[in-house]
């Protein structure tokens, strides 16, 4: 699923798209107000898309990609300074024996103009064989992905 279908149909309210059992996606859109004791500043936000996909029926490697875009400041903000975390979590697995293997290439944290200079990031999980709760074709594991999304003010934001 390419970033641009996962976005036409993220629109409205929709939480999650799902085009088949092997492609989904999802968006959060992160608004920051910025403030002081005098009232509001500015505000700043940006938008996360996560898009997974099983390529291959045969294999137990799942992709994940994550896309920041639409960087909007308006008014006074702290933007500039704000670090942006990724991390890619399996909070839940059947059975609960299993374990993933996951790629290093989460978590990463960069400044908001870093994230907007480099704005894809790739992440993998997969099961080796064997871990399911059958055997052969029937050696099923079913998991819960986790993104999670970090804001950290730049201090005296």
């Amino acid at each position: 699923m390419s970033l641009a279908e996962c976005k036409a149909n993220m629109g409205g309210t929709a939480k999650l798209y799902i085009k088949s059992r092997f492609a989904v996606c999802t968006a959060l859109q992160v608004t920051t107000v910025w403030a002081k004791s005098q009232g509001q500043l500015g505000t700043s936000s940006y938008t996360v898309y996560i898009r997974g996909t099983v390529p291959k029926e045969s294999d137990r490697t799942m992709f994940f990609d994550y896309d920041l875009t639409d960087f909007v400041s308006v008014g006074t903000t702290g933007a500039a300074g704000m670090r942006i975390g990724l991390k890619g979590v399996v909070p839940q697995n059947w059975p609960a024996a299993a374990r993933p293997v996951l790629s290093k290439t989460l978590p990463v944290t960069k400044t908001q103009p870093q994230m907007q200079a480099s704005p894809h990031y790739t992440h993998t999980l997969r099961y080796a064989p064997g871990q399911g709760s059958g055997a052969g074709a029937a050696d099923v594991i079913a998991a819960v992905y986790q993104p999670e999304i970090v804001n950290t003010l730049p201090p005296g934001g």
